[in-house]
C-alpha cells in the first residue's frame, strides 16, 4: 500500500478514536534528529518513504492493541521495530530479501550465493529467517531478539555499529 493512503488512514483513526501517536510526516527533520540520532541528511532520507510510516506510540497498550486490530481490518500491519512501531502493508524485509535473493539467482544461476542480514528488532525477524546467515545485533535497549533459525544464527557481543562490524569480520574472517 502506497504511503499517501497509509497517512490518510492514520489520520482518519486519531481522528476518529483520539489515539496519540507521532510519525515520522509528523515530525520536522529535526524533531527526527532528536528523536532517533540521525544526522540531518539522514533523518530527511529517512522521511521519504514509499510504503511504511514509523511512528512513536505515545497511548496505552490497551489502545495499542484496538490500533492494531484496526489497522489488519485496513489490510495493514504494525511491526515493532527498535524504537518506532511501524505501520505497513502486507509486507516485510523478509519478503523484500527474499525477492532480492530470488533476482540473483536468476541473474547469476551458476553461483553459490550466501546471504547475510543483521537486524536488532521484531521488525527484522522475517529477514533474519530468510537468510543463510542471520545476526542479530544487541538492540539499544532491552533483550536481543531470539531466533530458532540456523545454525549460522550470530548474535553479536555489542550494539549498534560496533557489533555490526564485528559480526561481518565474523563472517568474513578467512577460514
Amino acid at each position: 500500500m502506497e504511503r499517501a493512503r497509509i497517512l490518510q488512514l492514520l489520520d482518519r483513526l486519531r481522528a476518529g478514536h483520539g489515539y496519540r501517536f507521532r510519525g515520522f510526516h509528523d515530525m520536522s527533520v529535526d524533531e527526527l534528529v532528536a528523536a532517533t540520532g540521525l544526522t540531518s541528511e539522514a533523518a530527511q532520507k529517512a522521511k521519504q518513504r514509499d510504503c511504511s510510516e514509523p511512528i512513536q506510540w505515545l497511548d496505552d497498550g490497551q489502545a495499542l492493541a484496538a490500533f492494531r486490530r484496526q489497522l489488519e481490518q485496513k489490510g495493514l500491519r504494525l511491526l515493532r521495530g527498535g524504537r518506532f512501531q511501524h505501520v505497513m502493508g502486507e509486507t516485510d524485509k523478509g519478503l523484500a530479501i527474499q525477492w532480492l535473493i530470488e533476482r540473483y539467482r536468476q541473474r547469476w544461476p551458476e553461483r553459490r550465493f550466501t546471504s547475510v542480514a543483521l537486524g536488532d528488532s521484531p521488525n527484522d525477524r522475517g529477514m533474519l529467517e530468510a537468510v543463510d546467515i542471520p545476526v542479530v545485533i544487541k538492540p539499544a535497549r532491552g533483550e536481543p531478539l531470539r531466533l530458532e533459525h540456523s545454525e549460522r544464527l550470530i548474535y553479536a557481543d555489542a550494539k549498534r555499529p560496533e557489533g555490526w562490524q564485528k559480526a561481518m569480520e565474523k563472517i568474513l574472517a578467512p577460514t
